[in-house]
């Protein structure tokens, strides 16, 4: 089946006289940067067929911070690539294992042998005219072990898109600029804040998201309320949570695509199991796998030390509710073991207090990448 390939490539090659000129560019792409995508961009032009392959190396990536190695997994590198360049037929996209061959630049031998294996099986490839690299350092090797592919160096000094995926993992905000659109959603900021009813949660993540020029997601349950039990939260029913959770989920990852940086969630699954349970007495299945998948940055827990404001919707008021619900939501976050920034006070110095909260968790992400 294999030969069967490369014979087929080979015929296409010769057919009227035509030769087609095939190329691969092997990278980590951790993550990929527009400087990444001018230099595909860039070796595209010069062949019909070009093969980008990613380099996953296991031992690289146990070495990264915690904050980069959630982010820079195998999946998430080859989405990036494949949803960028999903419109161009004549690019295709795969990835080879180095995680066990000696570290680079060590281990040419085994490097050219799963390259060709790669580029062999999966593409019909036996001999790619070029190879592309930013990297003079590699030319020696890809002469020894590649002597019939001409390498192509294609804007070393970086000096169309000054960038680097090292610079970008010392410090992604700051160089936010340099991101894909493909890949930014993976590396916004995730805030939610979460609280008892009537504690300010809506206010303050409208405020936050305006101070800091990015999107919000609306708490989707009041939504969901208000359009499809028309303001009437006394008709949710039990299968009902599992449909908010989802939707507010699926309201967060649009949004993420679009933020600026950091994204505000109004509240979370937690909290729609928070009202399962307290209005059904119990939490079902799915809502529970959304509690327990669900991934922030950073949580806001608003204390109810706040006036009570009847909205419409809100049924829990007095004195002695406040006290239930707040019990509950005590005993849940400690279930269900939620790291959570706990804020207090007026409504003004909430506001202050929340800001300067998600400024220093930003600036401590920055710091944990840079070490």
């Amino acid at each position: 089946m294999v030969r069967g390939a490369y014979c087929f490539c080979k015929l296409v090659r010769t057919i009227k006289g035509f030769v087609m000129k095939t190329g691969f560019i092997v990278g980590k792409f951790a993550p990929l940067t527009t400087g990444h995508i001018n230099f595909i961009n860039q070796a595209s032009t010069k062949c019909d067929k070009l093969v980008v392959l990613l380099s996953y190396d296991s031992k690289w990536l146990d070495k990264q911070c915690p904050y980069m190695k959630d982010r820079l997994t195998l999946k998430n590198r080859l989405i990036w690539l494949k949803e960028t360049y999903h419109d161009f037929d004549h690019i295709e996209i795969d990835f080879v294992d180095e995680s066990d061959i000696p570290e680079y630049p060590h281990g040419w031998s085994e490097y050219s042998e799963i390259v060709k294996l790669k580029l062999f099986e999966h593409f019909g490839i036996n001999e790619p005219d070029y190879v592309f690299s930013s990297e003079t350092s590699y030319d020696k090797g890809f002469k020894q072990y590649f002597p019939n592919t001409e390498h192509v160096l294609i804007d070393p000094y970086r000096e169309l898109f000054p960038i680097a995926a090292t610079m970008l993992r010392n410090d992604v905000y700051e160089n936010w600029n340099f991101l894909p659109s493909a890949v930014r959603k993976d590396f916004v900021f995730k805030v939610c804040v979460i609280g008892t009813e009537s504690t300010g949660k809506t206010t303050l993540v409208k405020y936050l998201a305006k101070m800091f020029a990015t999107s919000w997601v609306e708490e989707y349950g009041r939504i969901f309320c208000e359009k499809d039990l028309y303001g009437d939260e006394s008709l949710l029913s039990k299968d009902d949570y599992a449909t908010i959770a989802f939707r507010h989920k699926e309201f967060e990852n649009t949004a993420s695509r679009t933020a600026n940086k950091i994204l505000f969630s109004d509240t979370n699954a937690f909290i729609t199991g928070f009202y399962q349970y307290f209005y059904e007495g119990f939490i079902d299945t799915i809502v529970n796998r959304f509690i327990n998948r669900e991934k922030y940055d950073l949580i806001i827990y608003l204390d109810d030390d706040v006036k009570w404001v009847d909205d419409g919707l809100r049924l829990n008021g007095s004195e002695e509710a406040r006290k239930e619900t707040k019990d509950l939501l005590e005993d849940m976050l400690k279930y269900y073991e939620v790291k959570c920034v706990r804020v207090s006070g007026s409504y003004e110095e909430r506001l202050k207090e929340a800001y300067s909260i998600v400024n220093k968790s930003m600036m401590d992400i920055r710091y944990d990448e840079q070490t």
